[in-house]
């Protein structure tokens, strides 16, 4: 088989692998909101640091403001991962948690659900893999900014390529929504793709 063939081939198997690990995502983000949550195929691609920009804004559109989240998360496949709310839906936060004190934080409630999602997405991609990962707290990087704003904060980007895996979440009948950005640098790439060789050896 050729490398290329091995590459697409370990690609297809991550990408089942984050499909798992989303479907989990959804499952605790439709109990937390108690609504049911959408949930489309995830975006997989490895990517070069200059190309972060044009590939971000293809899959978020022109929104006219966001909302971004960061979390780093150590172990063998260390990376980081950012959570990107459409900010006209944030407002609904309070309501979907249950909550009817418009006094809450709504920073705080943005902060509580990034790590409900990254750490089923996350973990959910780990176990499978038979790996362990620690995180540290969420931070907001971006308030009601744009994608021009986010990638200044970022900039210049600490790898020169990376593997970049996307999903979004909508829920029914709602405006709000939110991406899941991971990003593993080349270093935890390597590791990553090993961890998939293997994966795909005790398939086969």
């Amino acid at each position: 088989m050729t490398s290329t063939a091995t590459e697409h081939q370990e690609i297809e198997a991550l990408r089942e692998i984050v499909n798992v690990a989303m479907g989990q995502a959804a499952d605790s983000l439709a109990r937390l909101f108690n609504a049911f949550v959408k949930l489309p195929i995830p975006r997989v691609q490895k990517l070069e640091s200059s190309e972060m920009l044009a590939a971000m804004r293809e899959i978020l559109g022109q929104h006219e403001a966001i909302t971004a989240v960061r979390q780093g998360f150590s172990g063998p496949m260390h990376g980081e991962a950012l959570v990107i709310f459409d900010a006209a839906g944030c407002h609904e936060l309070a309501d979907l948690m249950g909550y009817d004190d418009a006094s809450l934080n709504e920073h705080e409630l943005l902060l509580d659900v990034a790590n409900v999602l990254n750490g089923a997405c996350l973990g959910g991609i780990a176990r499978q893999l038979s790996y362990e990962l620690s995180f540290s707290p969420p931070s907001i990087l971006v308030d009601r900014g744009s994608l021009d704003d986010l990638m200044a904060t970022t900039h210049p980007l600490p790898w020169r390529k990376a593997l970049l895996v996307e999903v979004n979440f909508k829920i029914e009948d709602r405006l709000f929504r939110c991406h899941t950005f991971v990003f593993w640098p080349e270093a935890a790439m390597a590791r990553l793709e090993r961890a998939v060789e293997v994966f795909l050896e005790e398939l086969g």
